[in-house]
């Protein structure tokens, strides 16, 4: 009598294995591209994030904005989901690199010509802009709240802090030592620009309309410190430009009326 044995056969057995690696060599590279697609609606959620907010501050503000670098957490090079970042991308004026793993994004927008650009970055600060120092006049934004929207006080005390760091800059790549100021004048659209003064002195306190109409002065001390010449009385609410002076050649080196707290 033949008895009957449950069970598989090695033949049948290894088929089964066959099949069951085919399938997974096909589901792996499935399933690992849909995760860097997941990374990558991250990164794209996160850059067009930035682009709102960086478009929202320079619109309000009347300002060329840079905004801070976002991380991207992709691990391919370029994009895999192509027409979310194409979406993405048409958003911008122009595009500056490709995104690669471990780099960074950030966004530009140049207020005068309302140009928006997108950075891309390796990831080891060569691509990603310096970190913007800080300076007294930060604290200007706050303080311009209090004043409406528009108006010539908000206007001004927004541009605090924009021509502090710019003063910085060039004082630093110019090596200088020693009092030195550049005075801020306001263009169309409230954009600054500024000039390196040595001889210039404010004989009279006034007010707003004349801070735009003739500008007004940033200062870096020999010891490295900024300020201007504008002063911010809370309590009263009144901003004014204040007496002050800059008077240097071979043997003078005047420096005063500078607040090198604002």
């Amino acid at each position: 009598m033949n008895r009957k044995n449950d069970g598989f056969t090695l033949a049948e057995l290894l088929i089964v294995v066959a099949i069951v690696l085919v399938l997974v060599a096909i589901a792996i590279p499935v399933f690992t591209s849909q995760i860097e697609k997941s990374r990558e609606a991250t990164d794209l959620a996160n850059i067009r994030s930035s682009f709102a907010e960086v478009k929202s501050q320079a619109l309000t503000e009347r300002k060329d904005v840079t905004g801070d670098p976002v991380a991207l957490e992709q691990q391919e090079p370029g994009w895999q989901s192509v027409e979310q970042a194409r979406t993405l991308e048409q958003l911008m004026t122009s595009v500056d690199g490709t995104p690669v793993p471990g780099g960074t994004a950030w966004i530009e927008f140049d207020f005068s010509t309302s140009e928006c650009t997108l950075h891309y970055g390796d990831g080891d600060g060569g691509q990603t802009p310096d970190p913007l120092p800080e300076v007294p006049g930060s604290k200007a934004k706050e303080d311009a709240k209090d004043f409406p929207e528009g108006s010539n006080e908000r206007l001004i005390m927004n541009s605090i802090e924009e021509a502090e760091r710019e003063a910085l800059r060039l004082y630093k790549e110019a090596g200088e030592d020693g009092n030195v100021a550049y005075m801020v004048t306001f263009g169309e659209g409230g954009k600054i620009s500024l000039e390196r003064v040595l001889d210039r002195q404010r004989y009279t306190v006034a007010g707003p309309a004349t801070i735009l109409k003739d500008g007004y002065m940033v200062g870096i001390s020999a010891e490295g410190k900024v300020g201007c010449n504008l002063k911010y009385d809370k309590d009263a609410g009144k901003l004014t430009i204040e007496k002050s002076r800059i008077y240097r050649n071979k043997w003078h080196n005047e420096f005063y009326g500078f607040d090198f707290g604002y």
